[in-house]
């Protein structure tokens, strides 16, 4: 069964998404953020645009400090409503600068692997950039630029091998 939703439906979802994530946020036990031995978890609730059509885009982040300021994580993705349904899983490796005042600067790189239901599955690789930004002792927003490129692109099948496009999360720490 395929459900359709509403773009008011899917704007209520974002803010109880939202009030959920700050409550999260704000009663989670304070920790020194990026701090080697400290945890995030992030969710994703967004629109994305794959093969000419428009998703709902659904997942999660999990990452791990074994050193201040590096972050090892792993994120899945779900594409949903649209066909082809697609899956992605992605590890990265992240540095964040977080001695730098007020915003704290990140660099990363990631491999990925996208499985398509009925179209043959793709990997790509890239790096991103950008800043964390706290919004309570154990809860930061990050923004920044994202560049994935499709590992033995078919110029046959993808309009273009690479992309640039944002990113931003809410992480919480734990």
């Amino acid at each position: 069964m395929d459900m359709k939703v509403s773009s008011q439906q899917l704007g209520r979802l974002r803010v109880t998404f939202l009030f959920a994530a700050a409550l999260l946020a704000f009663a989670a036990s304070p920790v020194l953020a990026f701090q080697a031995g400290s945890s995030t978890i992030s969710f994703t609730l967004g629109a994305g645009r794959a093969l000419d059509q428009s998703y709902t885009v659904i997942g999660g982040r999990l990452g791990y400090f074994p050193a201040d300021g590096l972050e090892l994580a792993i994120s899945a993705e779900t594409w949903r409503d649209n066909k082809p349904r697609i899956y992605k899983v992605t590890p990265e490796a992240r540095y964040i600068w977080f001695t730098a005042e007020p915003v704290k600067p990140y660099i990363g790189g990631f491999v990925s692997r996208t499985v398509y239901s009925g179209l043959p599955d793709r990997n790509t690789y890239g790096a991103k950039g950008g800043g964390y930004f706290a919004v309570s002792p154990n809860a930061n927003v990050s923004v920044g630029l994202v560049y994935e490129k499709i590992t033995s692109c078919d110029s046959r099948t993808y309009r273009d091998c690479s992309q640039l496009y944002p990113e931003a999360a809410f992480h919480v720490r734990f």
